[in-house]
């Protein structure tokens, strides 16, 4: 009996262990994209600018080269990139960042990196691999640079991925990162860096060694060694007790994440000590109760004090039992707090990011009126010195408009990026629709999209957050302008519907629809349509989540006409609408 409740309670930490696990996976994939995501449109931005393309135009100028050189360093300083350098047509490179070191790059070639294949080819291209020049390993990013059309040279950024290793701060777990060979790349270890977890075949060494991805660095096999798989699925290793980072002398269990768009796997070995201990206490606490109760039984007919002594070694162990219930039901609690704030920070990140997204259009929407304030003034100074007050006044009449339309733009912007209270209260759907229409209203106009939309006549009152839905409205919307974005024809439609008990809000489009079966999967976290660099596959699940946080459904299908359809389906407050229509 006490070796079954062992077992029980072992799972049972074993399984939060996994869960606790699992978040900080996923907070370390989302860290590592984010530090990645920071350099990857780096290349294409330097293949642009004037100082390339002159150099490109004209290999030959000396002045030119200088240049360039003194570009690259500068920006390579100011964004803490490793290197950043610029091959020709060949492959040679032509300028680079450490023009002045002994291990330049300047004149060498690299024609047999995957990196330049892809970006001569107009591709983003990218690899993660030991560098044969600096002997630092470094994960690169490659464009293509044009002139006049035709692609002339490929713009190089490396990545430091030991810089990036700063992220595994956690001295309890050991991380690392491996390829698709499954060879460690990085670690919080450094000694199991271009090691193998497994015993590679002869065939793959010689195609790493053919690569000349790691050099002349020999790949040996780790002793890891597979423990058991638990009931669960849950794998378990052990692990050698030598070398740097944390001890490492027991059992781990170990807990992997994909990051295909890198070809990368990140692993994370966590020391399960903590929960056989806490196994450990449950079993002889609850062996201790046992003896007590037999002792109780054994000894009934004794004297009234050794009663007492008895009941009162009963009741001690009832209260150690109290004692831990509770503890475990405020751990329940606070590792459920942890989770929720964790979906908070990466709502309030994708809002950021929405921002970031429509910089551009918001900058014109702001540029507009201001360019026209500034005519309006100079022209009511000129009427005032003519002698026209009141045409100059009507000047100022206009400024003070324009002045209260960016006024409401900035107060659309500051509503949007504050971030939430979390808290659920009555909500007009119109109103939260009418300004996250005003919000995406810039890009709308500029991506020259037709919108179908008629609002309800009477006020639909919800119980939601209203920052929060206007968070998935905004992510729906935007979804559906990417999808429209190579169509000549644009359609976006809204409707609002109420039966009942419930409302329902559609957001459709035009576009090519979801070319995944079944639809659904589309919600699930990290898994995105969009080309790699355009977003992490996070928008859609938060908004799941969001949806369901209001007690309501997000659904999608395709359309017999072509395109997307979004449904969101909420509770509707029927006192709160009764209330309008009699109102009314």
């Amino acid at each position: 009996m006490l070796w079954q409740l062992h077992g029980a309670t072992k799972r049972f930490y074993l399984l939060e262990l996994e869960a606790d696990g699992q978040r900080k996976l996923t907070l370390y994939v989302s860290a590592l994209r984010g530090e990645l995501q920071k350099y990857r449109t780096l290349p294409a931005v330097l293949a642009k600018h004037p100082v390339t393309q002159n150099l490109l135009s004209d290999p030959t100028s000396k002045d030119r080269v200088m240049a360039a050189n003194a570009l690259y360093l500068e920006i390579r300083d100011l964004t803490g990139a490793d290197e950043i350098y610029l091959l020709q047509q060949d492959a040679t490179t032509l300028a680079a960042s450490n023009h002045r070191q002994a291990d330049s790059f300047v004149g060498k070639n690299f024609a047999y990196r995957p990196y330049y294949q892809e970006a001569v080819k107009g591709k983003l291209g990218q690899y993660s691999a030991l560098g044969t020049t600096s002997r630092r390993r470094g994960h690169y990013f490659a464009s293509p640079v044009r002139v006049n059309d035709r692609i002339m040279g490929v713009l190089v950024v490396k990545v430091d991925v030991a810089a990036l290793e700063g992220i595994f701060n956690d001295r309890d777990l050991t991380a690392l990162v491996t390829d698709l060979h499954g060879v460690v790349f990085m670690s919080n270890r450094r000694d199991w860096v271009f090691r193998s977890l497994t015993e590679l075949p002869a065939a793959t060494l010689d195609e790493i060694g053919e690569s000349r991805r790691y050099q002349d660095v020999a790949i040996k096999p780790l002793p890891v060694q597979e423990s058991a798989v638990t009931e669960d699925g849950l794998r378990l290793l052990i692990l050698p007790a030598s070398g740097e980072g944390p001890p490492v002398n027991k059992t781990f269990l170990r807990l992997t994440k994909p990051m295909l768009d890198v070809d990368w796997y990140l692993s994370l070995l966590t020391p399960i000590r903590e929960a056989s201990a806490q196994a450990d206490m449950i079993t002889v606490l609850a062996g201790i109760v046992s003896a007590l109760v037999a002792l109780t039984l054994y000894t009934m007919s004794g004297k009234r004090r050794e009663m007492r002594d008895r009941l009162s070694a009963q009741q001690h162990a009832r209260e150690q039992l109290e004692k831990f219930t509770h503890e475990l039901e405020s751990r329940v609690e606070s590792r459920t707090k942890e989770l929720r704030q964790t979906q908070n920070e990466l709502v309030q990140a994708a809002k950021l990011a929405a921002l970031g997204q429509m910089s551009a259009g918001l900058s014109h929407e702001l540029n507009q009126p201001l360019t026209a304030i500034k005519a309006y003034a100079e022209n009511a100074v000129k009427l005032i010195d003519r002698d026209k007050p009141e045409q100059a006044g009507r000047n100022l009449e206009v400024i003070s408009d324009l002045i209260s339309r960016m006024a409401d733009i900035i107060r659309h912007l500051k509503t949007f990026a504050r971030e939430s209270s979390g808290t659920l209260q009555p909500v007009d759907l119109n109103l939260v629709i009418k300004d996250s229409l005003l919000f995406m209203g810039a890009r709308l106009e500029r991506d020259g999209i037709d919108l179908q939309y008629s609002p309800s006549s009477q006020p639909i009152m919800i119980n939601a957050d209203a920052q929060r839905l206007q968070q998935v409205l905004v992510n729906l919307i935007g979804n559906a302008m990417d999808a429209m974005r190579e169509d000549r024809q644009k359609y976006l439609t809204i409707r609002t519907m109420s039966e009942g008990a419930q409302c329902r809000i559609f957001v459709a489009d035009s576009g090519p629809g979801i070319a995944v079966e079944p639809t659904e999967r589309i919600f699930d976290p990290f898994f995105t349509t969009k080309e790699i660099g355009e977003g992490l596959g996070l928008g859609l699940s938060i908004s799941y989540n969001i949806i369901k946080d209001f007690h309501g459904l997000l659904s999608v299908s395709n359309k017999d006409s072509g395109g997307a359809e979004f449904c969101i389906a909420l509770p509707v407050l029927q006192e709160a609408n009764k209330h309008t229509e009699q109102v009314a």
